[in-house]
């Protein structure tokens, strides 16, 4: 039995924080736009930000909104709202800074070095209404105090299920560390994502579902909250269906007699309820009807005019990119998952009964996203469809890394975590050209990249020139901007850090 390990919970939720925050992404995504407009007082109406993204839709009242369910930015809201006055202050300076340079006659400068045209119409239009620093700044909050903390969370919960089931704290503690940073789950969670908060709920479903080890069922109170997980996962996006079937299903089949399978029924859809009601209430507010999903009111867009507005009979093609794509497959983004669709060694902690039922929910989102036509786009956005299939997968894994040699154990976490943290920074949404970019030289932090190629980034060369009193130009202070440096140092701290925080004690154990 090993002793108590040394990284306590505080150490990994920081080291997570650390991590995530690292690799923030300025991407403004379409679930950024709802929330803007919960701040600004318009409810979910996106009228402020027409045409800033193409999933913004006009409806037939008038008013435009966002084609997707409106958990994850009700859920942003909370942080934006909180951080407000700054964001106000923020944009009424850019708004000032407009006005003075339009009375000299001259145009604010909304150059952007980018090769994808969309990006470049959606800065110049923020950047014109004094609202690129608001939205930059609003990115940062968002990593900082909802999705750095998410994941971290998700790293306690991790290194608690796995201590439950034999594993020792420390090695527990590791596992939950990689499961962010050695995964897609870094990339993702680098900007707000409602697919990363669909994983979420699905992990907290598995939680209540899966709590407590050799039980045949999980108490009432358990069903209730594996429900309400459920349910979230669906406000968060239509794909949850897949966790409330999958967790709903396990609770009807570990039931001993129909009155068992009715009364856990019951507590699951009691839970469930609440959420599912949210998202129906928003439909009913913004489109009228409560029972039609957003795409319902869209119009015709690439891919939805295949089966039901873009959701077909599950394609074989599709499945296989949404496995091996360079783009966006699940395997290409983290080779080492592969382990998880192998069962774990006999005497493993993970019991081969948890990993069976975990590989029906990877089964069950890999047909959902060859059904879903839309997942072949995925091009634009690199992984996201088969985000809620990591945590089952990569409790795989780890059955399987702990029987291998410790030195070789270490070896592959950190390289997978390498993987991981080029694609999370590079985001070229391929993985051979990620590396290529990072190898040829150019590597800078997502917030530094954006800045080096954007107007803005060169108001605020200037302005660290001005901060210098002097003692450096803004020229100076550009190129500084633009090379590696500050992408090194801030990697190279935070590195640092997370080694102190996660070095284990020399007498704890890898097992119990």
């Amino acid at each position: 039995m090993s002793l108590a390990g040394r990284i306590t919970p505080l150490r990994l939720f920081l080291a997570v924080w650390l991590s995530v925050v690292l690799v923030t992404a300025t991407n403004i995504t379409r679930e950024h736009y709802p929330a803007f407009a919960l701040v600004d007082g318009a409810g979910w109406r996106c009228d402020r930000y027409a045409e800033f993204h193409s999933d913004i839709f006009k409806h037939t009242d008038g008013h435009w909104y966002i084609n997707n369910n409106i958990g994850a930015s009700t859920l942003a809201a909370v942080p934006l709202f909180v951080f407000s006055p700054i964001l106000d202050a923020v944009e009424r300076r850019s708004v000032e800074k407009i006005a003075a340079v339009s009375a000299t006659g001259s145009k604010i400068d909304t150059s952007y070095s980018t090769p994808w045209p969309n990006r470049e119409k959606m800065y110049r239009m923020a950047r014109e209404r004094g609202l690129d620093m608001r939205f930059g700044l609003a990115t940062v909050v968002l990593a900082m105090f909802l999705m750095a903390p998410i994941a971290g969370f998700v790293a306690l919960l991790l290194r608690r299920w796995c201590v439950d089931r034999g594993l020792g704290e420390d090695a527990a503690a590791i596992f939950g560390f990689a499961f962010v940073v050695a995964t897609p789950v870094l990339y993702r969670a680098a900007t707000l994502n409602h697919n990363m908060l669909v994983a979420v709920a699905t992990i907290g479903a598995w939680w209540f579902v899966e709590r407590t080890p050799g039980a045949f069922l999980p108490t009432r109170a358990q069903l209730v909250l594996a429900g309400a997980c459920s349910g979230a996962a669906v406000l968060f996006d239509y794909s949850g269906v897949v966790t409330a079937l999958w967790a709903g299903g396990i609770v009807i089949a570990r039931s001993s007699d129909v009155k068992n399978r009715l009364a856990g029924a019951a507590c699951f859809v009691l839970g469930a309820l609440p959420p599912i009601a949210i998202q129906l209430f928003a439909q009913a507010w913004c489109f009228g009807d409560p029972w039609l999903p957003p795409a319902r009111w869209m119009g015709a867009t690439s891919f939805s005019d295949r089966g039901f507005n873009g959701f077909d009979v599950p394609a074989l093609d599709l499945a296989l990119a949404n496995l091996v794509d360079p783009r966006f497959g699940l395997l290409p983004y983290a080779p080492l998952l592969v382990f998880g669709f192998f069962p774990p060694p006999k005497g493993s902690w993970l019991s081969r009964d948890v990993w069976s039922r975990g590989l029906l929910l990877v089964l069950g989102y890999l047909v959902f996203a060859s059904a879903n036509q839309f997942a072949r786009m995925q091009w634009n956005t690199g992984f996201r469809y088969l985000s809620p299939v990591l945590f089952p997968l990569w409790l795989g894994a780890a059955a399987h890394l702990t029987t291998w040699r410790p030195n070789i154990r270490r070896g592959v976490l950190v390289l997978s975590a390498l993987h991981a943290f080029v694609l999370a920074t590079s985001r070229t949404r391929h993985v051979v050209d990620d590396w290529d970019k990072v190898a040829g030289g150019a590597f800078r932090l997502p917030v530094v990249d954006t800045l080096a190629r954007t107007a803005t980034g060169k108001d605020m060369s200037h302005t660290l020139s001005r901060l210098s009193g002097g003692l450096v130009s803004p020229d100076a202070a550009r190129e500084f901007m633009v090379s590696a440096w500050p992408s090194v140092i801030a990697t190279t701290l935070v590195a640092w850090a997370c080694w102190h925080l996660l070095r284990p004690s020399r007498a704890s154990g890898a097992r119990r």
